[in-house]
């Protein structure tokens, strides 16, 4: 019976240094991968703006595939517009990936645009997430930047 009870206790103990092991590279890998969202530039081209972003992923510790990246664009803290991208690349350890993108401010926000004109503030936020899929479930990695970026005329 000793035996038996000993024998069970190590495989416990096995399958939970195993799945500890499995939670901390998971854990150090979202940890450390690194997100920096910029908003490049914003220009009138027209009666449209246009507003040119870049999100920049650098992986650590393993290699993941991001299932979802989506993000929210503000200006002045007023809701601008949204993006979803759901094809992204496997990111390896120590590599760099870029996404760049353009927005056009849709119509029914451009009150915003016309809010920003008049008082010359021109305070941009991106904000969002990207979700990875873990050995633990569905997880977010959140990120956002800011600039105080006034439009350009093209």
């Amino acid at each position: 019976m000793d035996r038996y009870l000993l024998i069970v206790t190590l495989m416990a103990l096995l399958i939970m240094i195993y799945a500890m092991n499995i939670y901390l590279d998971t854990y150090s890998m979202l940890l450390q991968t690194e997100i920096k969202a910029t908003i490049k530039e914003a220009g009138f081209e027209g009666e449209k703006l246009l507003v040119k972003i870049s999100i920049k992923i650098k992986g650590k510790g393993r290699s993941f595939t991001p299932e979802r990246l989506r993000y929210d664009l503000w200006l002045n803290r007023k809701y601008i517009a949204e993006d979803t991208i759901e094809e992204l690349p496997t990111i390896k350890p120590d590599q760099e990936i870029l996404i760049e993108r353009t927005l056009e401010v849709p119509q029914e926000r451009m009150f915003t645009v016309r809010e920003a004109i008049e008082s010359k503030k021109w305070s941009w936020r991106i904000s969002g997430s990207i979700l990875v899929l873990t050995f633990h479930g569905e997880t977010i990695l959140r990120f956002e930047g800011e600039a105080e970026l006034p439009p350009i005329s093209h």
